[in-house]
């Protein structure tokens, strides 16, 4: 039946014309479980002082991580007092028995960040990420690659704002005081696992700027799966990380540059072979602690030739060469692109380089709750595009609309604790299905020509002076 009878005085709703009932069943179904994710009162194990969110305040737990997941996927790096009357008109209100108490000041919102760890925010993060992939959608063999899930690791810089503790913690080299050519402004880097085929980042560690992408992608290593592949780009050739990965029976796919990588990359690049096998021996500095590791590795080498006439190797322990096609292998490192997306997500699309907080705790807040955001906001989208009805329709779900409409519907998780309010939920549901499926992204029918990198980050006026003195210095010569 498409009506169904929700309360004691018999009104019916009409699902969506677009959407069948059981697909809106299961998206209200996820919204349920999410709900619970997120505890009513702080864990005793995240507070600093037992007083903390004891008492009945304007802000409880609950409502706070809420609007601060809200505050991110909004879009809008207005003043924090802004955004909440913002949240409060998109339905916050139905967070508060006594709507007196719904607008509060800035100093209160500030106050209840701070009572809040940001290890706390990274526990629902991994609360929900534990959903995701325990949900029929996640395991159907439509969204895998020759029965495997497909991960990419890469790393990121996040610009911060300027202070002492931000640069203790995460960029002791910048600032006024330090003559390096830093910069003034601290970075931190964010080292992603990302699921390319869901387009899900499964998990995430942020690091100071000078820390070791390769020793950061061994601790993600934990999170994958036996017989699931990774993709790496450029930068993690390193005997070590293979060597774990083949003992934790996963497979992977990583770029090599042409020299630099390991010896015997550099002789099958300059030979004429497209697709062999070879030995990568283990470097003769690996000694010590690094005794554990065997000798010698025997992996699969591609040539690769891009559109601008450049070349590199792919290596990969798929060996089976009837199984895994040397195009279909080219074709699947071409998905890790995927992970830069998600990266163009974070920094333009929720423009997570704005921060509303000063905090080293403040900023890591944000950060996981840029992903916690877009991890649901992916999520959604599955669950609405695996339709019958929506495989008639052209073009896809556009993602900054879809983040914005997720957003502004984050109440609903209150609604859906609420027996009372169970038809205003299916509502609700099927007005967010229908706002996320409006607006489409048509890809062009002929591919574009590559753009060159970029660098939006304003210009440094100390460094444009010294160029512009060496140039007129060999004008003169």
């Amino acid at each position: 039946m498409i009506e169904q009878n929700i309360n004691q005085n018999q009104k019916k709703i009409n699902f969506s014309k677009n959407y069948s009932e059981d697909e809106t069943k299961k998206v209200i179904e996820f919204i349920k479980k999410l709900n619970k994710l997120i505890p009513q009162n702080m864990p005793e194990n995240y507070k600093e002082r037992t007083a903390d969110f004891s008492r009945i305040r304007k802000l409880p737990f609950k409502v706070t991580v809420i609007f601060i997941i809200f505050s991110i996927g909004i879009q809008l790096k207005r003043g924090i007092d802004h955004i909440y009357n913002l949240f409060v008109d998109n339905g916050g209100y139905n967070f508060f028995k006594n709507k007196k108490l719904k607008f509060v000041n800035r100093s209160a919102i500030t106050n209840a960040r701070k009572k809040i760890s940001w290890e706390c925010i990274r526990n629902i993060y991994r609360s929900i990420i534990n959903l995701i992939k325990k949900s029929e959608q996640f395991l159907v063999n439509d969204l895998k690659w020759k029965g495997l899930n497909v991960y990419a690791i890469d790393g990121s810089k996040i610009t911060l704002p300027a202070n002492k503790e931000i640069q203790e913690n995460f960029d002791p080299h910048s600032g006024h005081e330090n003559k390096n050519g830093q910069g003034y402004y601290p970075k931190c880097l964010i080292v992603t696992l990302y699921e390319v085929l869901k387009g899900i980042p499964i998990e995430m560690i942020v690091a100071p700027s000078r820390a070791n992408e390769r020793k950061e992608a061994l601790k993600l290593l934990d999170y994958v799966e036996e017989n699931d592949i990774i993709i790496f780009d450029r930068g993690y050739p390193w005997y070590v990380l293979i060597c774990d990965m083949l003992h934790k029976k996963n497979h992977f796919l990583i770029k090599c540059q042409s020299k630099g990588s390991f010896k015997s990359v550099d002789q099958f690049f300059n030979s004429k072979r497209n697709d062999d096998i070879i030995r990568i021996k283990k470097p003769a500095h690996m000694v010590g602690d690094f005794e554990m590791y065997p000798k010698y590795i025997d992996v699969r080498a591609i040539k690769v030739k891009t559109s601008d006439e450049k070349m590199f190797v792919l290596i990969t322990d798929l060996m089976d060469y009837d199984k895994y096609k040397t195009h279909e292998i080219i074709e699947l490192y071409n998905r890790r692109w995927e992970i830069e997306l998600h990266f163009r997500d974070e920094k333009i699309t929720l423009e997570i380089e704005k921060f509303h907080s000063k905090s080293v705790n403040g900023i890591l807040q944000e950060l996981y709750a840029a992903i916690i955001i877009l991890a649901i906001t992916r999520m959604i989208i599955i669950y609405t595009k695996y339709q019958d009805i929506y495989k008639r329709k052209k073009g896809e779900f556009q993602f900054r609309n879809a983040i914005s409409c997720v957003s502004k519907f984050l109440y609903i998780l209150y609604l859906s604790t609420i027996p009372k309010k169970k038809e205003r939920l299916i509502k609700k549901c099927i007005e967010l299905i229908e706002r996320i499926s409006e607006k489409r992204y048509y890809k062009p029918k002929k591919p574009r020509k590559p753009q060159p990198r970029i660098n939006k980050s304003a210009t440094n006026k100390w460094i444009m002076a010294r160029l512009r003195k060496e140039n007129e210095k060999k004008n003169i010569a």
